[in-house]
């Protein structure tokens, strides 16, 4: 029996790390036991079944409860006899865990996962993701892009103990969720996405696009909103408020039920890890449309409707132009995306290749 300390900045509906990594684990693998700490404070939990194999446990920020927190965890693993290994996947609790557990020999049990491409991290990220890197006994990225732009001195530094595990999503959950979805095929067409209203994913730019574009074309945005409203305020003053939709952050499977009933997804980020959004969206029978990044082309291009740089005319007439398919073509498309997503992204498959890093942590 093993047990994994997975440790979070916070949970939330939408954290890959908590629904893709702990909550897939706790219901997939019974036998193994899931203890989670939070490096925050203790909030709502999302809405979801907790099983009875997993704990969660609120540190807060201060690094005496950290460790104190951490140490009782460890200690009831070996009082048990049980073999653990310990998952850091965000910058900022990584740090606090690993300056907190200086002294205790606790970085030989420790990956730290890169959810995200290097060069796009603030400054104060980069150094974070790098020491936790260096003091990690094993790095993963997210995506070949992300390793690959990974520093250099990291890479030569931890030679074979640093490597890329392609993201997954979970095809079952969204098969119970979507199972029995049917689009109702309106005029014109649906296009969402699914991302925070940060800069980084470019919502702007998508309203100027739909300035650009024919009136059956509405966009829909999933996520939390930016606390000034600039997102919504931009749509209002271009005369666009009753062509484009905000939801903000909604439950996970509500997410899932938006993207069946939709016609296309939408992703103008510049900067991704490995976009796991996308490889949903596809699953969902979605064709994309992407901004032209790597992560994009590698978790897509073989299927994608279209990969595109950043010019506004370009997306507006590849939107006027999928929105005016007729609904055999995209049909076609819709089984291509989901296929793709199917057969290269699976979690189980993702968590098989983190079994063998997990097991060089005993």
């Amino acid at each position: 029996m093993r047990a994994l300390i997975t440790i979070l900045d916070n949970i939330t509906e939408t954290s890959m790390p908590f629904n893709e990594f702990v909550l897939y684990r706790a219901n997939h693998i019974p036998e193994e036991k899931q203890i989670l700490i939070v490096c925050g404070p203790k909030k709502e939990l999302p809405m979801v079944a907790i099983p009875e194999n997993l704990e969660i446990h609120y540190a807060g920020r201060r690094l005496s409860k950290i460790r104190k927190t951490v140490k009782r965890a460890i200690a009831d693993c070996r009082a048990n006899g049980i073999s653990y290994a310990v998952h850091l996947h965000q910058v900022k609790s990584g740090f606090l865990t690993q300056v907190a557990m200086v002294g205790t020999g606790f970085r030989k049990k420790v990956l730290f996962t890169v959810h995200n491409t290097f060069s796009g991290y603030a400054f104060h990220n980069k150094v974070l993701s790098f020491f936790n890197a260096l003091l990690a006994r094993r790095v993963v990225c997210v995506s070949k892009t992300a390793f690959e732009s990974y520093p250099k001195p990291i890479r030569k530094a931890k030679k074979e103990r640093i490597c890329a595990i392609l993201n997954g999503f979970d095809t079952e959950r969204i098969d119970a969720v979507v199972g029995d979805t049917v689009r109702h095929g309106q005029a014109g067409a649906d296009f969402i996405y699914v991302a925070r209203i940060v800069p980084v994913k470019n919502h702007a730019f998508l309203i100027r696009v739909l300035q650009k574009c024919d009136p059956g074309v509405h966009f829909t945005f999933i996520g939390a909103e930016d606390p000034e409203g600039a997102i919504r305020r931009q749509a209002l003053q271009a005369g666009l408020s009753d062509r484009v939709s905000f939801s903000g952050l909604i439950p996970r499977n509500a997410v899932f039920e938006r993207l069946a009933g939709g016609d296309y997804y939408l992703s103008s980020s510049t900067l991704e890890g490995l976009p796991v959004s996308v490889l949903e969206a596809m699953y969902c029978g979605l064709p994309c449309v992407l901004s032209d990044i790597p992560q994009h082309r590698e978790a897509a291009e073989p299927v994608a409707a279209a990969i595109l740089p950043l010019k506004e005319d370009l997306w507006a007439a590849e939107l006027n132009r999928l929105a005016a398919l007729p609904g055999e073509e995209r049909e076609v498309m819709r089984a291509r995306s989901r296929a793709h997503a199917r057969d290269l992204f699976s979690l189980s498959a993702m968590h098989r290749q983190y079994d063998a890093v997990y097991d060089t942590l005993r």
